[in-house]
């Protein structure tokens, strides 16, 4: 493998093999972010310009600066013998959504398609693999999680800044721990002890706030 850049009529016109380059098709003019995925040597997130990835270990990213690097070292930190495939401008979801947060079933981010997520908690979504995957009784008691609470489907991306919530009584700003969300109204929040006292607000709080 060669560090060298190359034009491919010198590539076939010199002693050195084909096979010794990576083919760059500079399918861009500029370099691209290849976002949700992570460099495996530097750390890189996200990868900027070409992006290598191994077919043979499981999830392995490299940067192209990491890729010279490993090429031109002694001590190698990845098997140089593996194939990689130079990926120039990043497909990640194939036209499909890519919403910012974790199923926290399976751990995938992002959630490539349909995000299912509660409207009552924070961060507790699902991909829709694990959402018509697991039982019912699973969704129940996890992270203050509970059986009434409404599940939104999200068919495009969200926002990957947390919201900060405030309280409709006390006006508690942000709302901590378990926030109760109005079904009817919009934007209307308690924070639990205020939901748990909230018989005693009447007639601040209208009757048809649940």
């Amino acid at each position: 493998m060669c560090i060298r850049d190359r034009c491919e009529k010198c590539v076939g016109e010199g002693q050195e093999a084909k096979k010794d380059y990576f083919e760059l098709l500079n399918q861009v003019n500029e370099n691209v972010v290849h976002h949700y995925h992570k460099c495996n040597r530097c750390g890189m997130e996200p990868i900027w310009g070409p992006r290598f990835v191994c077919k043979v270990c499981e999830n392995f990213d490299l940067c192209e600066s990491c890729v010279d690097v490993n090429i031109d070292s002694e001590e190698k930190f990845h098997d140089v013998t593996h194939d990689m495939e130079v990926v120039e401008v990043p497909l990640v979801t194939h036209g499909l959504p890519a919403h910012a947060v974790k199923c926290i079933k399976c751990y995938q981010k992002p959630i490539i398609g349909t995000l299912f997520i509660c409207s009552v908690c924070d961060n507790y979504a699902f991909c829709q693999n694990c959402y018509f995957k697991l039982p019912l009784t699973s969704f129940t008691n996890v992270r203050g999680h509970k059986a009434y609470h409404r599940m939104e489907i999200l068919l495009e991306p969200v926002s990957n800044e947390k919201k900060e919530y405030k309280c409709g009584i006390c006006e508690v700003t942000p709302i901590k721990g378990i926030r109760y969300k109005c079904l009817n109204c919009f934007d209307f929040n308690l924070c639990e002890q205020c939901y748990l006292n909230r018989d005693n607000a009447r007639p601040l709080l209208s009757l048809i706030h649940i």
